[in-house]
């Protein structure tokens, strides 16, 4: 997150932010400012909030108020790398990944896909940890959507059928054991 000055002595904050974005650093902005007319031409770079320093104390808290709401919606969020830019989902609306060549297709709840470029490897790192297996060279899967596992396939609540390959048979059976 940046609190930036609009009024920066070498460049605008305005143009500070263009700048990190078109790097694909995409991170919370709330400027502050003195002008109203300069605040105005920040909306084109979206950041979350403004602070006019006329009117600090009240804008200090809507503004806090704001940034409470964003930090609660993200602690149910992570971000997955795809190349140079993050993307921000939540996992629990994940359902499955496949992999393909240098990318993986996220399958969503909601029906939708999203391809990143990413390993299966970092993927498996990351989003282990809170409940995905493993089970196939190609799959990842949310274990909350698994409903049955039979004859080397995992059966999805939505009726999706993955194939279970032998080395990660075991830690199907285990898992199927605990639920």
């Amino acid at each position: 997150m940046y609190f930036i000055s609009i009024e920066l002595t070498e460049a605008s904050g305005i143009e500070l932010v263009r700048r990190l974005r078109s790097q694909h650093i995409d991170r919370e902005v709330i400027f502050y400012s003195e002008s109203e007319a300069e605040m105005r031409r920040a909306f084109f770079v979206k950041p979350r909030a403004f602070i006019r320093k006329q009117h600090l104390e009240s804008d200090l808290q809507e503004t806090f108020a704001v940034l409470r709401n964003v930090f609660q919606n993200y602690s149910d969020q992570i971000s997955l790398k795809d190349n140079q830019r993050s993307i921000i989902v939540n996992p629990k609306e994940v359902v499955y990944l496949r992999s393909e060549g240098h990318y993986v297709e996220i399958f969503f709840k909601s029906g939708e896909k999203m391809l990143v470029r990413n390993t299966m490897s970092a993927l498996l790192k990351q989003l282990q940890p809170i409940g995905f297996i493993r089970i196939h060279l190609r799959y990842l899967v949310n274990r909350e959507y698994i409903y049955r596992y039979e004859k080397r396939k995992a059966v999805l609540n939505n009726s999706t059928s993955l194939p279970v390959s032998k080395p990660y048979q075991n830690q199907m059976l285990l898992y199927m054991k605990q639920v």
